[in-house]
């Protein structure tokens, strides 16, 4: 068999098919390949990953213009619109093709006859948590945050810079991720990878335990090992892997229960205490009011993690800003206080 070049794949609808299952030929055609060619598998997988990730995303936003001028159609019926077109497979499988490799293409992954690509490791500038034994809030360069649950451990780079944002976790915890398409965010646990664009989800992946799940809240993930992609998750939706047997199971699940783990923390990260008050009326459905301005402004960071009440709360960030509270008989917080230090 020939070797392959990134910009022909986008063309060559028998990858396509290959990447989403779609014909049995095409599959056996391009295994056959990659037995030829381990030193693609990786790249190979990577770009699947991507371009079923891609491709969903491009396949709802095309929907969702079809259904907008749909919706115009009936609600201004004599008001001329844009025609409706039919989704057509290929035109986003197509454009998700090309995105996918695009990216890998920025990166420098591309196929020769002579020799397997090397890639060159992104420097070293990686932090490791310790293990400990309560929870974690920690906010990565991109912007996105992870949750940690005792016992746990994530390695991450302080700055992102490679076309791809890779962290490795061992243990639990609870992913917020920036969305970026252009740099899809990887996490490495054992031998296997999820892959998301922008999404919410949460892993759990202790050693001792005989079971590695992956749970998402919001958006979609891609969970894959070393050969093949495993499956594409949506929302309230759970793969499951057991490390004894090897067996994979996808459920419907209730996602909120899978991250009750984390709901109760409360992390007041680097806020003042105007924005602080704004989070704790949303989580306490209280009201609370200042009657200094200087207090509004002192800013702080605090972690609550044991499921405190409003009033231990309050009473830490007040002696930590020179501040005191009352309650009113109408249940009203108010704030007063020299404040802090300018």
């Amino acid at each position: 068999m020939q070797d392959k070049d990134l910009s022909g794949l986008i063309e060559d609808e028998s990858f396509l098919n290959y990447c989403l299952g779609k014909n049995a030929e095409d599959i056996r055609y391009w295994e056959s390949w990659l037995k030829d060619n381990p030193g693609q598998r990786e790249k190979i997988d990577e770009i699947k990953n991507l371009i079923i990730l891609l491709g969903h995303e491009a396949k709802e936003r095309e929907a969702d213009e079809q259904y907008q001028l749909l919706r115009q159609r009936i609600v201004n019926p004599g008001k001329a619109s844009e025609p409706l077109k039919l989704l057509r497979y290929p035109a986003w499988l197509k454009v998700a093709a090309a995105a996918a490799i695009l990216i890998f293409a920025a990166a420098g992954f591309y196929f020769t006859r002579m020799k397997s690509v090397q890639v060159n490791p992104v420097p070293i500038n990686l932090v490791e948590t310790p293990m400990i034994k309560d929870h974690q809030l920690i906010k990565l360069a991109d912007g996105s945050t992870v949750v940690l649950n005792a016992n746990s451990r994530l390695k991450y780079p302080r700055i992102f810079n490679s076309s791809t944002r890779e962290v490795t976790l061992l243990g639990e915890g609870y992913f917020d991720i920036r969305h970026d398409v252009s740099h899809p965010f990887i996490v490495h646990t054992g031998r296997f990878k999820i892959t998301v664009l922008g999404t919410a989800f949460n892993i759990k992946a202790y050693n001792h335990e005989k079971k590695i799940t992956v749970t998402v809240t919001r958006g979609k993930v891609s969970v894959s090992d070393n050969a093949k992609v495993l499956g594409v998750i949506t929302p309230d939706h759970q793969l499951s892997y057991n490390k004894e047997d090897n067996s994979i199971v996808q459920l419907p699940v209730n996602s909120a229960k899978t991250i009750e783990w984390q709901t109760r923390d409360l992390f007041l990260d680097d806020m003042t205490m105007q924005q602080a008050a704004k989070v704790l009326e949303q989580r306490f459905n209280v009201k609370i009011r200042f009657s200094s301005e200087n207090v509004k402004k002192c800013r702080f960071t605090g972690t609550f993690i044991h499921g405190e009440k409003l009033e231990d709360i309050l009473r830490v960030i007040c002696d930590f800003n020179n501040a005191t509270y009352t309650t009113s008989t109408e249940g009203q917080v108010v704030i007063s206080g020299a404040g802090c230090a300018e």
